[in-house]
This record gives structure tokens, sequence and C-alpha cells, in this order.
């Protein structure tokens, strides 16, 4: 199978790029997920890394502003380049589940 047999590629790849940018909150995260995309190890890995960064994105000390610069150096944000990489891939899904797994 290929990404281009899930219609809902394009909605997964719109939530790892506003979780990417620090747009995303959890609830949010939650109601835009498509749920036919649950059960699939792709998607399911896909969509551990993206609840680990919106939960994990950083903030500045004693504001709520996005610390975008200390963002970019975590492995969270690797992680979520990676995923943008793979959504964008014509490799088949197994492939690109692998190539996920590989990363770490």
């Amino acid at each position: 199978m290929y990404l281009a047999d899930f219609p809902f590629v394009d909605t997964v790849l719109k939530i790892v790029k506003s979780a990417n940018d620090g747009q995303l909150t959890r609830i949010e995260f939650n109601r835009l997920w498509p749920a036919n995309a649950n059960g699939i190890k792709f998607f399911d890995q896909i969509y551990d890394d993206v609840a680990d960064a919106v939960d994990h994105f950083p903030s500045k000390f004693m504001t709520a502003e996005l610390d975008m610069q200390r963002w970019l150096t975590m492995d969270e944000h690797g992680i979520l380049q990676l995923d943008i990489e793979l959504l964008t891939s014509s490799a088949d899904l197994s492939s690109l589940l692998q190539q996920r797994i590989e990363y770490g």
C-alpha cells in the first residue's frame, strides 16, 4: 500500500506541520486527527510523534511565549521533520514505517 491509498494523508500532513510550528493544542490535535487513521501502524507512529511534540513543545520561562529556538534543537522537532518527509514520499507504507522505526 502507498500513502495515496489513504484519503486522509493531507489532513495528517497538515496536523504534523501545525504541531511542528507550535500551532496545535492537544485538544485541537485530538479533534482534527482522522479516526480512520487509527490502527494503521505507520499512522499510529505519526500520531504518537505528534502527541509527544504537542505535549513537550517548549515555552519561555514564566511566559506563554513559544521557545522556537529551543524547539529547533529538540529530538521531537527532528522526528516531526522526518514525519513530514515521509508523508510526502512515494514509497510504500511498509518502507515508510521501517524508516520511521529506524530513526528511533
